[in-house]
């Protein structure tokens, strides 16, 4: 029986758990102490394996699924001699990220599963573990799929709807996003053809009387509802009037259950790692804009001026890795207002995700003519630092029992 155990830490730790004795009773490796994060590296430090007390560093390998786990420091040889003695290799390991004041065995998130393929000296001194995961690529097969208010869990303890996430890995390549729906939505009664002009959905008594929803990658404009349509003596909601295609986009074919949500009500958002909860998206690869009056995606970062406190930019989010924020002295704080961009662009386009986010002033991007907002901040107040880049982010994930969803407390800690 596998132990429980429980995270003291203060802030998400990496765990790595190896089947030492091949009956499924992981040993577990854990970081109880700050990590370090530095390009495609986790550097932590292991509590327990034995009597081991050594540093361990978690590294992917390039653009493969493979992952190397380096043990050093004082503990290096002993650890070599116990991989040795317990034939490491071929068993099992398991790579999660573990939260305060959870359970590991029940609540940690999946990064990575797979194999201990090879035990080899490490360049740089220890002892290296090259780990080949399973079938299951849990950093890159992220499906889109469309959350609704009936996906959460309410019953879910609060504080853990605010879990920090830190970046994973850095770039990942074909990252998929999650699609998170802030209203209603409902589903097609039938299969539709790309011509027909009544809509015949599940439920539509909480849809507008007029308005446009999106179905795939369709928008259809409709001018009425009929919430007891009469369709083969079946009492079912119904979208009157319809235009199929608008906003530029083409008439498709649908099939029976595909979800019906109202347009321009939506954001897609890239969360570029193995999520094990739909409380838990990462938002990777911002890159800061220099001219915030412009959309010239070349400028690697934004400046913050001496004394400054507030400054709006463009953050453009993309399959890159998380470029530079140059903080300045003076400055305590910083707040980004972004907006997803108007839904006849790419932001639909699930390939792309949030392809750009233009900051502004809350007011204007919670008008009615704007899709829904997602709210940032930078604070630092409550940090000691030096000018320099970003060495660690996190953004904190909030869930409203109104189903809108909210981010905040993007907080970095600089180098």
């Amino acid at each position: 029986m596998e132990a429980q155990r429980t995270a003291t830490a203060t802030s998400p730790r990496i765990l790595v758990r190896i089947d030492i004795s091949g009956d499924g009773d992981y040993s577990g490796m854990y970081s109880d102490q700050d990590m370090d994060v530095s390009g495609n590296t986790y550097e932590g430090y292991v509590q327990e394996i034995s009597d081991i007390n050594s540093s361990l560093d978690l590294v992917k390998l390039g653009s493969t699924d493979d992952i190397e786990i380096i043990m050093k420091n004082d503990d290096t040889e002993k650890f070599a001699t116990i991989a040795i003695t317990n034939q490491l290799e071929g068993k099992a390991v398991w790579v999660e990220l573990w939260f305060p004041g959870t359970t590991y065995s029940t609540d940690a998130i999946t990064l990575f599963r797979g194999h201990i393929e090879s035990i080899r000296e490490h360049a740089n001194g220890g002892t290296a573990l090259h780990c080949v995961e399973f079938g299951k690529k849990y950093l890159q097969e992220l499906p889109l799929r469309e959350i609704n208010e009936d996906d959460f869990d309410w019953d879910l303890p609060p504080e853990n709807l605010g879990a920090k996430i830190p970046v994973i890995y850095g770039k990942l390549e074909n990252a998929k996003g999650l699609c998170i729906w802030g209203y209603p939505t409902t589903k097609l009664y039938t299969a539709h053809r790309a011509e027909q002009t009544v809509i015949l959905c599940d439920d539509v008594s909480n849809f507008p009387s007029s308005g446009t929803v999106l179905i795939g990658m369709e928008e259809i404009s409709y001018g009425d509802i009929d919430v007891e349509y009469d369709f083969e003596g079946q009492t079912i909601g119904a979208l009157l009037d319809c235009t199929r295609g608008a906003g530029g986009t083409t008439a498709l074919p649908h099939k029976e259950g595909s979800v019906v949500a109202i347009a321009k009500q939506h954001i897609y958002i890239f969360a570029d790692h193995g999520c094990g909860a739909i409380r838990a998206p990462l938002i990777n690869g911002i890159r800061p804009i220099d001219d915030y009056t412009s959309n010239d995606a070349s400028t690697s970062f934004a400046r913050l001026r001496d004394g400054e406190t507030q400054r709006t930019c463009i953050l453009t989010f993309d399959e890159s890795p998380a470029r530079y924020l140059e903080i300045q002295e003076g400055v305590e704080s910083m707040n980004v207002y972004p907006n997803v961009v108007d839904a006849v662009n790419s932001a639909t386009d699930p390939t792309n995700a949030i392809d750009q986010i233009e900051g502004d002033s809350y007011a204007q991007v919670s008008a009615a003519a704007t899709p829904l907002a997602v709210k940032q901040t930078l604070d630092l107040s409550d940090y000691e630092y030096e000018r320099g880049p970003i060495k660690q982010a996190f953004v904190t994930v909030e869930y409203e029992y109104d189903g809108t969803f909210s981010v905040g407390d993007f907080t970095v800690d600089v180098a």
